[in-house]
């Protein structure tokens, strides 16, 4: 019982239920308005977003998110309104690709917002529906990066010393 306790209190899980009530929230309000594509985009954009947020300053926490939803809507816009040919398709990839593992040498927050470059690009491309305009997409995709961090940023000023609560409780 006490290491469940443990596990429940800890850091890791906080974590991972802060993502994925953020994740769910905009899918569960969007499939009640019946627009569950709308929704999971969101939630996709909410998932994207979660990448470069780790435990830290909150200055750098909150630059970091906001840099990330630049990113985002840079990476989504692009991948969406230009028009590829197989071939450039490829060279625009392996170069975005290169350029996002090299922002590895600037720390862990930065490869994390290398890291939500690429899956910006990757679920931009694969994200079509029918009746869906692709700037709407891309638009979409950065709604949910916006709302993973207004979700986040609540949070930490609900509760603003939890980080190094828990910090101080796994040391004793």
């Amino acid at each position: 019982w006490q290491k469940t306790r443990f596990f429940v209190n800890s850091q890791p899980f906080h974590e991972g239920l802060k993502i994925t009530i953020a994740v769910l929230i905009p899918v569960l309000v969007f499939t009640f308005f019946g627009q569950l594509h709308h929704g999971v985009t969101l939630g996709i954009g909410s998932i994207i977003a979660s990448t470069p947020d780790l435990v830290g300053p909150y200055r750098e926490r909150r630059q970091s998110l906001f840099i990330n939803v630049i990113v985002i809507f840079a990476m989504s816009m692009l991948t969406r309104i230009l028009p590829f040919s197989d071939f450039f398709l490829g060279l625009f990839m392996a170069f975005f690709s290169f350029a996002a593992c090299m922002l590895t040498v600037f720390g862990i927050r930065a490869m994390g917002i290398g890291a939500s470059c690429l899956l910006a690009l990757f679920f931009s491309l694969t994200l079509t529906h029918e009746s869906s305009h692709p700037i709407t997409e891309a638009l979409l995709l950065t709604a949910g990066a916006i709302w993973y961090m207004i979700f986040v940023l609540v949070l930490r000023h609900m509760r603003p010393y939890r980080v190094s609560q828990q910090v101080l409780a796994e040391c004793a």
